[in-house]
């Protein structure tokens, strides 16, 4: 019988991992968001991409735009999106080695990434 259930107890944690990977995204989903208004826009940089600016994206519980494939930084320099697409079919993004999130989904910041119990969570459930 032990054999049996090795395979329900794998199957149950990437289940687990991808529903924590939903919730985060899900978060983003509220039709209200400012993130994809145009009438919201800051006067910060933008380049002929007509990407945004990185501090108007990049700000911990803001929402992704389903749009973004970039940003533009303060120094006008294009900062093309570091993407991993995800089994769920999902996109997980970060941003200078401080945020990451989904795309659509709500930015989160941590200290590093390289260190971050959340973002290693979220790549983890992300290529499950």
């Amino acid at each position: 019988m032990e054999v049996a259930m090795r395979p329900r107890t794998r199957v149950l944690a990437a289940v687990g991992m991808a529903a924590g990977l939903l919730l985060m995204s899900s978060c983003g989903e509220d039709s209200s968001s400012t993130a994809d208004d145009p009438s919201t826009a800051s006067s910060s940089p933008t380049s002929d991409s007509g990407w945004p600016a990185c501090s108007d994206v990049w700000v911990d519980g803001g929402t992704i735009p389903k749009s973004y494939k970039g940003c533009v930084g303060d120094d006008g320099t294009e900062v093309k999106a570091d993407k991993q697409t995800c089994s769920s079919g999902q996109v997980l993004v970060t941003y200078d080695d401080s945020f990451y999130g989904v795309v659509g989904g709500p930015v989160n910041q941590a200290d590093s990434l390289k260190t971050d119990s959340g973002y290693k969570g979220a790549r983890t459930a992300c290529l499950a």
